[in-house]
């Protein structure tokens, strides 16, 4: 769902999707019920290497702004070793500690990316 507002209107934002989609530089989706008026979750997938610490901030933002949980997810490559599966679950268990919304982690292995049709 896109917002089709206007993006802000002098100093204050009054449309916090439509700033995020224009000075953002990511792939934004927001999913609603279908017929609903409420966002009960929020999903954030970032790859690997990525600064969490924003990403994360701004997620819950938008999660305290809906009173929605977010959850963040992983997608590590099959070749990725124990070792760093484990410091990526570590780092971002510590920065989901300083949420005050509701968050949950999800650690996928796959080399299959969304594009991947095989």
């Amino acid at each position: 769902m896109a917002w089709n507002g206007r993006a802000h209107n002098g100093l204050l934002i009054s449309n916090p999707l439509g700033w995020i989609m224009t000075h953002i530089n990511s792939n934004f989706a927001l999913f609603k019920d279908n017929g609903g008026r409420n966002v009960r979750k929020v999903l954030l997938s970032l790859r690997p290497g990525r600064k969490m610490e924003k990403f994360i901030a701004v997620t819950d933002r938008i999660s305290q702004f809906y009173n929605a949980s977010f959850t963040l997810l992983h997608v590590l490559r099959e070749d990725t070793t124990d070792a760093q599966a484990l410091e990526i679950e570590q780092t971002a268990n510590d920065l989901l500690k300083t949420s005050n919304s509701e968050s949950d982690l999800i650690i996928i292995r796959s080399n299959k990316s969304i594009n991947n049709k095989k």
